[in-house]
Order: structure tokens, then sequence, then C-alpha cells
């Protein structure tokens, strides 16, 4: 595979460092294959362990629900246009969501709360309108049931998904083969 401006490191072409990572990333996201994004970075440690540390604690530690995370970054990448986050991040919501229907039952369909809606809808605009008023936003997030400590979970994720939407974007990065071939586990 070939990507447009950044070589792609294949996982048996890498380092046993870089190897590591990628050993990491498929735990965490529970995939059998690396991502094209962290491939794209294979050849530099230093940014790939770096953006994999940010990814991981935004990701995977605080107490906002995975799946919200994933919203959030699905839509912000959709509104700014970025094609392969908005698809990875679309197989992983539908990844999430079957994890949970296995949970809760097969005739149990995940949904957001009004609050969880309401809270996304709210970030989606502390994300894109730079005059909004940040205390009027943070209060309304309280008053939906966010703590203190979720909120700035919640602005870690925007932080986040700007900067995997404008690397993939500068990289060039493809879809993932994997994805196309409905190939997730």
């Amino acid at each position: 595979m070939k990507n447009k401006c950044f070589p792609i490191v294949l996982y048996s072409e890498a380092t046993p460092q870089v190897k590591a990572i990628y050993d990491d990333v498929m735990t965490h996201f529970e995939l059998d294959f690396v991502l094209n994004y962290f491939k794209a970075q294979g050849s530099n440690l230093g940014l790939l362990k770096g953006n994999w540390e940010k990814i991981k604690s935004v990701f995977f530690q605080g107490s906002v629900s995975r799946l919200i995370k994933e919203e959030l970054i699905y839509r912000i990448s959709k509104q700014q246009n970025c094609q392969y986050c908005s698809y990875v991040h679309t197989k992983v919501i539908e990844s999430l969501r079957n994890q949970i229907q296995e949970l809760q039952g097969i005739n149990k369909n995940p949904q957001f709360t009004k609050a969880e809606e309401s809270a996304i809808k709210l970030i989606l605009i502390m994300a894109f309108e730079s005059d909004a008023g940040m205390e009027t936003y943070y209060d309304k997030l309280i008053a939906l049931g966010f703590t203190e400590e979720q909120i700035p979970e919640l602005l870690a994720v925007v932080d986040l998904t700007f900067m995997l939407n404008k690397q993939a974007q500068m990289y060039g990065i493809e879809i993932d083969e994997e994805f196309l071939q409905n190939k997730t586990n």
C-alpha cells in the first residue's frame, strides 16, 4: 500500500519499538490490524508514540463513555469533511454498539439519552463557534449531568479530533482496506 504523502510502515517492516505501539493500538481498539493512521506515523517513533499516548488518554481514560467520545469524533470529522476519520469512527461506533447490544440483549438498540445528545450538540457548538459563551455552555453541561471532571474530557475529544482530522488530511491517509473488505475482527 502506498500513501500519497508519507510512507506507510507495515507491521512486518516496523522496528520492535513501533511494533510494540502497533500491538498496543490493536489491543485497545480490539482490531487484528493496524490502522493506516498509525502506519503513516511509523517512520517517526517520537510522533507515533506521542500521538498514541494522547489518543489513548482521551479515548480510554476518564468517565465519559467511549461511545459519546466516538460520536463526537465522528460528527466533528464529518463537519470537517475528513473522510478517513468519518469512515473509521463510523466503523468503531458500529462495533461499540454491537458490543453494547450483546451485553444488553439482542432487542436493545443502544441510544443516547436526551441529556447525552444535548451535550454532544453543545460540544459541537463550542467546537465550531469561536464566540460561543463558554461559561454558559459549561453551566449547561453541568445541568445535563456532566461533572466538572467530565467537561475537560469532552473538550479534549474536540482537541484530539481537530488534530486527527488535520493529520489524516495532510498525510493523505486512505481508508483501511480491512474496513473496506468489512474485516473488523
